[in-house]
């Protein structure tokens, strides 16, 4: 496919997930509102909050697998380009690990603490079974890689336009059976799994992912570019953030 083919259609790509955003804030707004309690309400806040922040263990190792991919996408038989892919996936799955740990220990010592002076009471002993389980699954990120890689943002575009419609259509229904903030979850965790095997069939059909001897191995050669290169972007986006808020 030709790369004005490939602009082309993450453009339009891009305006269907920003309509299917808007749809979906304004379809799941009402729903909550009406399903779900103020407590409720400020507790799904304080958890999604949490979870932003825990997402930050990686250092920067996220944005700096499809930039480095990226230099070696046209020559996959040398092999280079698979070593990174898997040192790409031992990243990921050593950050989710941390994460997991990470967010068990927040889990754990969260309940008992008034929730950062936003609620008056602690989080109800009803509820803490929806925080524990509310820690975001780190899988699949590999395949979004590898399309940004490509320039495939079309293929990453309508994965997300798919979870959006099952992330809504889910936590509408747990919603009608009673489920209350584990319809948030469901419908989360739905939609999680729908992108990351939206996105692996992409990658699997375009032929994206390394093959034969292509694969290479992972190496502390290529870990080390990438290490490199995420503490790097990490340092600079952690400067502009500096320098942004002394402006203002």
């Amino acid at each position: 496919m030709s790369r004005f083919k490939r602009f082309t259609r993450s453009i339009i790509s891009g305006y269907l997930l920003l309509g299917a955003n808007v749809v979906y804030t304004f379809a799941s707004v009402p729903l909550v509102l009406v399903y779900l309690s103020k407590k409720e309400i400020g507790l799904w806040g304080v958890v999604t909050q949490i979870v932003g922040y825990l997402v930050w263990i990686d250092l920067g190792m996220a944005g700096s697998i499809s930039r480095i991919l990226i230099d070696h996408k046209d020559r996959p038989e040398e092999g280079t380009y698979g070593s990174i892919y898997q040192d790409g996936r031992a990243c990921a799955r050593r950050s989710g690990v941390i994460i997991a740990i990470a967010g068990a220990v927040v889990c754990l010592g969260l309940p008992g603490c008034s929730m950062c002076g936003g609620l008056s009471a602690s989080i109800p002993d009803s509820h803490r079974g929806t925080l524990w389980n509310s820690r975001a699954p780190f899988v699949g990120r590999m395949f979004n890689h590898v399309l940004q890689a490509h320039q495939r943002y079309d293929a990453i575009n309508y994965s997300q336009v798919g979870g959006l419609v099952l992330n809504l259509g889910v936590m509408w229904l747990g919603f009608g059976k009673g489920w209350g903030l584990y319809s948030l979850l469901a419908g989360y965790s739905a939609s999680t799994v729908f992108t990351t095997l939206f996105t692996l069939a992409a990658a699997i059909r375009l032929k994206l992912l390394p093959s034969g001897s292509g694969w290479g191995s992972a190496n502390a050669r290529t870990f080390g570019e990438l290490f490199a290169y995420g503490r790097e972007n990490s340092a600079d986006n952690s400067t502009f953030s500096h320098l942004h808020a002394a402006r203002c």
